[in-house]
C-alpha cells in the first residue's frame, strides 16, 4: 500500500523539504496557495523522481471548509496518509488537523528553534493526539538545495575583492559548507552563504567607505526577506574596522533588522585579518549558526 504525505507550504520551503527528505513518501500532495505557489514548484523541482511522486493541490489561504474538501478529494482512501501540518497558514493547519482525525492518520512537526532540528510525530488513540516519537534530524540539506528550493535558479561568480577572499579563508575549515558569490536574478548578489548542519546564514561583506553605510545592511534586508531566502536565513555584516559613535543609528538599524555585525579592524589596517579577528569571526559564526 502507498504512503502519501499531505504537505501544507508557507512561506517558508524547509518546514516541507526536510520533512519530506525524512519520511521519504511515496507521494506527497503539495497544499498551496497563489501566493505560495512558486515554493511549491522549487520543491517538486528538487524531490520529484529523486524522492517521491508529487501530487498539486492549490487552495484559498483562509477558508477553512474548502481546504478541508479540496484536500480531501485528493486523498487516495487506498493510501496510509501522513499529515505535515508545519507549513502554510493557520486556517490550512486546522484543515490538516480535522483531516487527520477523520482518518485517524498520523501527522508531524517540524521544530526548527534552538541548536537542533527535530521532528515530533503524533497519531490519534481514541480521537486524542499522542506524540509517538521525537527524532532528531540528522539528514543535512547543502547550499545548493537551500538556495534552490528558495529562488529556483541562481548564478555563482568570483571573489569581488581581496576582502571576501581573507573571509572565506578564515572560515572554510570551521564550517560545513561555503558559497561565494551567489547572483539571484540579475540584482541581487550575496557575497557569502554559510552553513552548519541544517541552519544557513548569509554575509555582506563591506570594505572602506561602503563600511560606514546602509548598503549592507538593505542588501542582506533583501536576501533575506520572504521573497528571496526567508526568515530562517541568519544574516550577517562583516566589515573591515570599528564602528564607533558616529554609527550608532547603523548599528541600531542592523539589530532591529536581526543583522549580526562583525568587525575585522585589522583588515582595514593591515589588508590581513588577524589571529584575534579571525577567532572573533569564526566565533560569532559558529554560535549564531550552532555549529
Amino acid at each position: 500500500m502507498n504512503n502519501l504525505m499531505i504537505a501544507f507550504i508557507g512561506e517558508q520551503p524547509i518546514p516541507n523539504l526536510i520533512p519530506i527528505k525524512f519520511k521519504r513518501p511515496d507521494k506527497t500532495l503539495l497544499v498551496f496557495t497563489k501566493l505560495t505557489k512558486s515554493k511549491a514548484e522549487n520543491i517538486k523541482k528538487l524531490v520529484e523522481s529523486k524522492i517521491t511522486k508529487i501530487e498539486e493541490c492549490e487552495v484559498d489561504p483562509y477558508d477553512i471548509s474548502k481546504i478541508y474538501e479540496k484536500v480531501k478529494n485528493k486523498i487516495s482512501n487506498e493510501a496510509d496518509l501522513i499529515f505535515n501540518l508545519t507549513g502554510g497558514t493557520k486556517a490550512m493547519a486546522f484543515a490538516g488537523y480535522s483531516l487527520a482525525q477523520q482518518y485517524n492518520a498520523p501527522f508531524l512537526y517540524l521544530q526548527t528553534e534552538g541548536k537542533e532540528m527535530k521532528i515530533y510525530e503524533y497519531e490519534f488513540k481514541k480521537g486524542i493526539p499522542s506524540l509517538k516519537n521525537t527524532t532528531i534530524v540528522s539528514l543535512k540539506i547543502n547550499i545548493d538545495e537551500y538556495l534552490r528550493v528558495h529562488i529556483g535558479n541562481y548564478n555563482q561568480t568570483n571573489f569581488k575583492n581581496d576582502f571576501e577572499r581573507a573571509v572565506y579563508d578564515a572560515l572554510k575549515s570551521s564550517v560545513e559548507e561555503l558559497k561565494s558569490g551567489v547572483k539571484i536574478g540579475g540584482a541581487l548578489d550575496i557575497d557569502l552563504i554559510i552553513r552548519c548542519e541544517n541552519y544557513v546564514g548569509i554575509a555582506e561583506l563591506k570594505t572602506g567607505k561602503k563600511a560606514r553605510t546602509k548598503e549592507g545592511i538593505d542588501q542582506l534586508n533583501t536576501a533575506g526577506g520572504r521573497e528571496y531566502l526567508g526568515t530562517y536565513t541568519t544574516k550577517f555584516l562583516i566589515v573591515d574596522q570599528k564602528w564607533d559613535e558616529s554609527l550608532s543609528n547603523l548599528r541600531e538599524l542592523a539589530e532591529a533588522r536581526n543583522i549580526y555585525l562583525i568587525e575585522l579592524p585589522s583588515y582595514g589596517k593591515n589588508k590581513d585579518i588577524s589571529n584575534r579577528d579571525k577567532k572573533h569571526l569564526i566565533q560569532t559564526i559558529k554560535d549564531k549558526l550552532h555549529c
